[in-house]
């Protein structure tokens, strides 16, 4: 949509100027008058002919009704009937629409050309005929135009596309082209054409044709074929002889001599073949960069889904653990309540716990809850304190890597709670605008030596470590000191 606005702007703005010219140019005619001016010769001639020349109408008129019909057709055809039918493949619709458009644009070069030409032909009908491949030509040039726009919007705004090989030709070449253009504008507007057109207009394009072709071609086929150097270069030499006959042809009709263009063809080949070999080396070794460094990503990120799913059963046994021990005490009030928080844990689980990251609050809720329901099921026991000091203020607005921190918490209630000796948890964490800070202290529980538990580790803290180290390497302090009796776990994080 964006596109078709730019060129309706673009095709009225080059309305508008040659309307501007033609009537700058009437103007400048119709103040020169007399026998010897362009509008005294014309009305002797015209008065040959027993006709009465009248400026405005036989030429002013007829110029803008061209472009003014040019214009339309233009619009009518890009804004109306491709964006309305096009997409519903009524091509039926297309082509009758497309036909009465071209009449009416014939018609009215017809009646143009009959009033600047009717020195020559009176008979309206010959300017039909005559304007009719004229007409056709416009309109083939206008579907043309439709057919590269389609290619061009399907390769350089399409996501899927956007990183081919043809998709970087193309929007390299339009570049150029565009330079191109500008450049050349420039060149007339001087009056150096007879300097600099030659090199502009024959030896730029054919060295750039090579470039390109040698570039995607000729080297990476060379380098892959692993062929002797002697009849890799004669071929490139043959084909660029080939490719430089339609523009030798050009430089000749401007007048170049033979030795200038045998010389512009071999500094040019050779500047653009060397070019393009320099250009490839270099995008060779950055593209083997990319393939090591998406392998590398690769490794990183399958071996986080496996640490994921290692975390996620570990978590649920314990959770499940938790509601079978208060589903005990016979307490339905406790059941309800631990049976929420299980609810709002596993929506956690199922919904953010396998996004890259989500919001510390979230990570620091979802702790929460899972402190609750170890507090149920501990809360007739009175030789156990669990003490936390979980200060947030300053922790919203960042984000987090989630299943970061619940594995101390777990490996604390897991090892540092006993049901038969005085145990203790003390749970802090705070923010500053920069960094979190997490502590864990608790006591330590040994397991009895014929104890099946005593020698399963678990998972959790080796998961936590290898995260750390993957996706915050060399951005967080992990510290664990234990003895026979206590546990002590210090982690800072940079924030996001």
């Amino acid at each position: 949509m964006k596109f078709r606005k730019a060129e309706f702007w673009a095709a009225t703005i080059f309305l508008v100027i040659a309307v501007y010219l033609f009537i700058d140019g009437a103007q400048r005619n119709m103040s020169h008058t007399g026998p010897n001016s362009f509008i005294g010769h014309m009305e002797a001639r015209f008065a040959e002919k027993g006709l009465a020349y009248d400026h405005l109408l036989n030429s002013l008129y007829p110029q803008i009704a061209i472009c003014l019909v040019a214009y339309l057709a233009f619009i009518f055809l890009n804004n109306y009937v491709i964006p309305r039918y096009y997409p519903q493949k009524d091509y039926n619709r297309i082509g009758l629409l497309t036909l009465g458009a071209f009449v009416l644009t014939l018609t009215v070069f017809s009646l143009a050309f009959y009033y600047q030409d009717m020195l020559y032909e009176s008979n309206l009908s010959y300017y039909f005929v005559r304007n009719a491949p004229v007409v056709a030509g416009l309109f083939c040039a206008y579907f043309l135009y439709a057919f590269i726009k389609k290619i061009i919007e399907f390769y350089l705004f399409n996501p899927e596309k956007q990183k081919s090989l043809f998709s970087r030709i193309l929007r390299d070449t339009l570049l150029v082209l565009a330079v191109w253009f500008l450049v050349l504008a420039w060149i007339m507007g001087t009056n150096s054409m007879r300097t600099l057109g030659p090199v502009w207009i024959g030896i730029f394009p054919y060295a750039y044709a090579l470039y390109q072709i040698s570039l995607y071609r000729f080297i990476p086929r060379y380098e892959n074929s692993r062929e002797k150097p002697a009849p890799a270069i004669a071929r490139a030499v043959l084909f660029a002889a080939l490719l430089f006959l339609p523009f030798m042809l050009i430089l000749a009709s401007m007048g170049s001599h033979p030795g200038y263009l045998f010389i512009s063809w071999l500094f040019s080949t050779a500047a653009a073949i060397g070019i393009a070999y320099i250009v490839y080396q270099q995008n060779k070794e950055r593209i083997l960069e990319l393939v090591f460094l998406k392998k590398e990503l690769g490794r990183v990120n399958s071996g986080l889904q496996f640490l994921r799913s290692q975390i996620n059963p570990h978590f649920l046994f314990n959770a499940l653990n938790t509601l079978y021990g208060t589903s005990l005490q016979e307490n339905a009030a406790k059941t309800g309540e631990g049976i929420q928080k299980l609810g709002d844990m596993m929506r956690f689980m199922l919904h953010e716990n396998h996004q890259d990251t989500i919001s510390l609050a979230r990570e620091i809720e979802y702790l929460e809850d899972y402190i609750h329901l170890q507090k149920l099921r501990l809360a007739q026991s009175e030789s156990i304190r669990i003490e936390t000091n979980i200060h947030d203020d300053l922790c919203f607005g960042h984000s987090i890597a989630p299943m970061l921190l619940i594995p101390f918490v777990e490996n604390a209630f897991k090892h540092g709670i006993s049901l038969r000796k005085s145990s203790w948890i003390k749970i802090a964490l705070k923010c500053d605008n920069q960094r979190l800070y997490f502590d864990i202290y608790n006591s330590i529980h040994r397991k009895n030596e014929d104890d099946p538990e005593r020698q399963n580790k678990g998972i959790g803290l080796e998961n936590v470590r290898q995260r750390l180290m993957l996706i915050y390497q060399g951005k967080h302090e992990l510290v664990i000191r234990e003895n026979e009796s206590e546990y002590f776990v210090h982690l800072t994080i940079e924030l996001k």
